[in-house]
């Protein structure tokens, strides 16, 4: 049973919190096994939040606990917008996140 393995049964048995589990793995292999109790306390599948590029080593210990891992957002454009405030002024594309 691999290290990630007895971290998740821990969880499930509720041995340890979720946020417990920095304490045990590093960063990417935390988020793995919060991902894998989460699926096992749920019965959901969560293959797709798993496939991210986020390094969560650089994330831990910024706005963000307990991360399982990334979604994506679809996004688009508009503009350009003319801008006239006090920290920005001109014409500038504006990033539009669709959900």
């Amino acid at each position: 049973m691999s290290q990630i393995d007895e971290i998740v049964e821990k969880v499930v048995k509720g041995e340890i919190s979720l946020h417990e589990v920095d304490n045990y793995l590093e960063a990417n292999a935390a988020m793995v096994a919060r991902r894998l109790a989460l699926e096992r306390m749920t019965g959901a599948k969560l293959p797709s939040i798993g496939s991210t590029i986020i390094d969560y080593a650089e994330v831990k210990g910024r706005n963000a606990e307990n991360v399982i891992g990334g979604v994506q957002v679809p996004l688009g454009v508009a503009g350009p917008v003319r801008i006239n405030g006090d920290y920005a002024k001109g014409d500038f594309f504006r990033p539009i996140g669709y959900y």
